[in-house]
């Protein structure tokens, strides 16, 4: 049988937020997980020379539509989803981690595709990674 490596880089920022930080490189402590079919190994933490953010983050929360039933009630909340980067900054999957309410899994899977990422880098090289990225929603008062 032909036994297909994964490796993933899974980045979970303390601040829930995909990006650098003011003033350079953020240097994230990371796990790396090697699957196949029917295994998991864990090897020791590395570090990121880049985290991999959301270049368009603003353009996607232009297009999201709040929801309707959720705003009569004055209900605001979040969802946070991993993405799945590849190592040429593609979003290759989006798992949903939690939800304040399922209709805003509804509002925002449709755009999803629209994410573009900048890639993640560790010791010089682009890695694949897992980055967890929280939406908000929230009613102007």
């Amino acid at each position: 049988m032909n036994r297909r490596l994964v490796r993933w880089l899974v980045v979970v920022l303390a601040l829930g937020v995909v990006g650098t930080l003011p003033g350079g490189p953020v240097a994230a402590q990371v796990r790396v997980t090697v699957v196949d079919d029917t295994t998991e190994t864990d090897t020791p933490p590395i570090f990121l020379d880049s985290v991999p953010r959301v270049l368009n983050l603003p353009a996607f929360y232009s297009r999201l539509v709040y929801p309707r039933a959720l705003a009569r009630e004055g209900i605001s909340g979040e969802i946070v989803y991993e993405f799945w980067i590849t190592k040429e900054g593609v979003l290759e999957k989006a798992v949903v981690v939690r939800t304040d309410h399922p209709e805003f899994e509804a509002a925002t899977r449709p755009h999803l595709a629209m994410l573009r990422f900048s890639r993640g880098w560790a010791g010089g090289q682009p890695v694949a990674c897992l980055v967890r990225q929280p939406i908000r929603f929230q009613l102007n008062d």
